[in-house]
C-alpha cells in the first residue's frame, strides 16, 4: 500500500509459472514491486492500470500541483522498461503516453470484455468499463473459468467501500459514475471488492455488502431505469448528488490505524492484521 494516498497496489500471481500481474502498479515503490516479485521468484508479465491519475500510474506531476517544480514519479514508464507489457482504459490512454513520455501505441488499450491471462493458467482477468472518475476507468474481474461465482473485482477508484470515486474533477461524469456503480450491483453478491485506496476498513468487501452499506452505489440503483438496464434517469441529479466523505472515511482509517498502533504496543496486532488483510484463504474461496 503506497502510504501517501493510502493506494492499494496488487499482485495477481499464478504459482505453478511463477508469473504476475500487478494492478495499479504506478505512483510510488515500483522498485518495491520488483524487489518482492524477485524474492518470491514471480515474473511480471502485465501491468494493469485502472485509470490515469499519477498516484495510479505515475509519471510527470501538473506543475500547479508541485509549486511550479519538475516532479515524475515512477510507474507506467519503469514497467515498460522492463518490459512487461502495460494496458490501460482505451479513453485514458492518451493522457496516461502523454505524461509517462511514452508513444501511445506503446501502451495497449483495455476495452469492454478485455482480458488477460494469468500466467500459463486457465485464470482470466477480464476488463469491465466503469467510466466515471474518468472517461478510461475500468475495473478488472477474476475468474477461472470453473467458477460461476462472482471471483474477485478490482474496482480502483470507481468503487470504494462505502463510496465511490470522485465526480467533481474536470474529467468526471456523474451520470456515468452512477451508470456504472449501477452496474456493479447487479454483478453476484459474493463478489469479492477490492479497491484503489484504503479509505474505510476492513481492507476489502463484497457487492452484496456494498448494495446494503453504500449510498453511492444505493442512489445509482434507484436512478437507474430498471426497464433498460444501467440507463440514468433524466431526472438533474448534481445537486441531490452528494460527494463521497473522503473526511469521514479518513477519521475511521486514522482510528483504525491508531488502534493498531496500540495493539503493537501492546504486543497483539493480530485484531488489525484480521480486519485489514485479504487472506489467502478468502482469495481461495473464489477459486
Amino acid at each position: 500500500m503506497a502510504y501517501q494516498m493510502a493506494n492499494y497496489v496488487y499482485l495477481i500471481v499464478d504459482t505453478k509459472s511463477k508469473k504476475a500481474v500487478v494492478v495499479d502498479g504506478g505512483g510510488w515503490d515500483v522498485d518495491g514491486i520488483f524487489s518482492i516479485c524477485e524474492k518470491n521468484g514471480w515474473a511480471i508479465t502485465d501491468a494493469l492500470f485502472t485509470h490515469r491519475h499519477f498516484d495510479h500510474t505515475g509519471g510527470k506531476l501538473p506543475k500547479m500541483m508541485t509549486g511550479g517544480r519538475d516532479v515524475t514519479l515512477p510507474g507506467v514508464s519503469e514497467f515498460v522498461q522492463k518490459g512487461v507489457r502495460v494496458h490501460i482504459g482505451e479513453e485514458d490512454r492518451a493522457a496516461v503516453a502523454k505524461q509517462s513520455g511514452l508513444r501511445l501505441e506503446i501502451l495497449m488499450a483495455l476495452r469492454e470484455g478485455s482480458s488477460v491471462r494469468l500466467g500459463d493458467s486457465d485464470v482470466f482477468i477480464n476488463t469491465l468499463a466503469t467510466p466515471g472518475h474518468t472517461p478510461g476507468s475500468v475495473c478488472f474481474q477474476l475468474n477461472s473459468t470453473n467458477n460461476t461465482e462472482g471471483g474477485v473485482l478490482f474496482t480502483g477508484d470507481t468503487l470504494f467501500i462505502g463510496s465511490c470515486g470522485r465526480v467533481d474533477l474536470p474529467e468526471s461524469d456523474v451520470n456515468a459514475m452512477l451508470a456504472s456503480l449501477a452496474r456493479l450491483s447487479r454483478l453476484s453478491p459474493t463478489t469479492l471488492v477490492l479497491p484503489g485506496h484504503n479509505y474505510a476498513a476492513p481492507a476489502h468487501s463484497s457487492i452484496g455488502q456494498e448494495k446494503e452499506i453504500n449510498m453511492m452505489m444505493q442512489q445509482a440503483v434507484a436512478r437507474s431505469d430498471k426497464s433498460t438496464g444501467a440507463r440514468i434517469s433524466s431526472e438533474p441529479v448534481c445537486a441531490l448528488l452528494p460527494l463521497p466523505d473522503y473526511l469521514g472515511v479518513a477519521r475511521s482509517v486514522f482510528h483504525i490505524y491508531k488502534q493498531r498502533d496500540n495493539n503493537e504496543t501492546n504486543g497483539n496486532a493480530s485484531a488489525f492484521d484480521d480486519c485489514c488483510r485479504v487472506k489467502a484463504s478468502q482469495l481461495e474461496s473464489h477459486f
